[in-house]
Order: structure tokens, then sequence, then C-alpha cells
């Protein structure tokens, strides 16, 4: 391998880091910011997940589904297609 080659390989071997970086920046970012949330939730008085749970069960299973999702969203104007409302649950 020729020092050019070796160079060019290097560079993107750098560039892969600094976007794996970025990613898992960014995961922690949303990570954070999904606990902060969850913190708020359980803060308020008027949470209670059992009513959370029994109003996304709309099928009266005992368990969620990806459509169960789907449809909660739809019935508060949020439309997601099929495959998004699975990246939940798989």
């Amino acid at each position: 391998m020729n020092s050019s080659s070796l160079t060019a390989s290097k560079n993107r071997q750098s560039e892969f880091y600094k976007t794996v970086s970025i990613v898992l920046n960014e995961m922690a970012d949303l990570e954070k910011s999904v606990e902060m949330s969850r913190q708020d939730l359980i803060c308020n008085k008027g949470f209670c997940a059992t009513k959370i749970f029994n109003y996304l069960d709309c099928r009266r299973r005992g368990f969620l589904t990806a459509k169960d999702l789907r449809l909660f969203l739809e019935k508060n104007s949020v439309f997601v297609t099929e495959q998004e409302s699975r990246l939940l649950f798989d």
C-alpha cells in the first residue's frame, strides 16, 4: 500500500469515528431528554401510569402493540406509518 492510499484510508477511518461519535452524542442527548420528561411525568400528581396504559390499550388486551400506539396517535391527530409505530416494539 503506498503512502497516499494509507493516508486516504486513515482519513476515511477518522471520518468514520467522527460520525460514530456524533451519533453517540446525539443518542445520549435524546436519552437525557427522554429521562427528564419521564421524571417530569412522575412528579406530576395527576399522572397515573395505569390510566395511561388503559387508555393506550384501547382493545383491552392487557398489553400494547404497535397498532395500539398507532390508534392512540391517530386519535390525537398524529399520523405515523405502520413501520414507524413498530419501531418502539421491535
